[in-house]
């Protein structure tokens, strides 16, 4: 059990690359944002599942705007109001789209739903290059404090005790 616990967890740590790490985050970002049950979130859960992005990010990112999500709802709904009825133009759309069967699944004819695609569509190219300057600068920042002697020294006992604890472990389990 444990051995596979660890095997799970290394392989969720092992797409660590800046580039990924902000593309699961943006994945999270549009899932948590997106209203459950919808088309939307299906295709992010399958494009999260097939591709090679973080998960962890993902998670991550979605579990806090999950939360974020109710607070922005009012906003959101104000902006699929706009868009479903201040402009005219877009209605034989809108029409087309609630009867298409497999659009109709995206809920697009409800404001929220309609309002939280739009935004998060808008916000989803700045927030990954948000989170990949983030990531990249929170990595140099590490670096930068592995060079100095005073603090490389802790950081290694830390790692070699937790690591010697770890090991400790697994051997008391395999033995078991």
């Amino acid at each position: 059990m444990n051995k596979i616990t660890f095997e799970i967890l290394d392989l969720l740590r092992r797409e660590s690359t800046a580039p990924r790490i902000s593309a699961g985050a943006t994945l999270g970002f549009l899932f948590g944002l997106t209203p459950w049950g919808t088309l939307q979130s299906l295709v992010l859960v399958i494009l999260l599942l097939v591709t090679c992005y973080n998960p962890i990010a993902f998670l991550a990112s979605a579990v806090l705007f999950s939360g974020l999500f109710w607070a922005f709802a009012p906003l959101l709904s104000m902006v699929g109001t706009g868009l479903l009825v201040s402009w005219p133009s877009l209605y034989p759309l809108w029409t087309w789209a609630s009867h298409t069967p497999i659009l109709a699944l995206t809920g697009c004819n409800y404001t929220v739903v309609l309002g939280a695609f739009a935004v998060t569509g808008v916000l989803a190219v700045p927030f990954y290059w948000l989170v990949k300057l983030t990531v990249l600068a929170y990595g140099e920042r590490i670096l930068s404090w592995s060079r100095y002697p005073l603090l490389r020294y802790p950081l290694k006992q830390i790692s070699w005790s937790a690591s010697k604890m770890v090991k400790t472990y697994v051997q008391r389990e395999n033995q078991a």
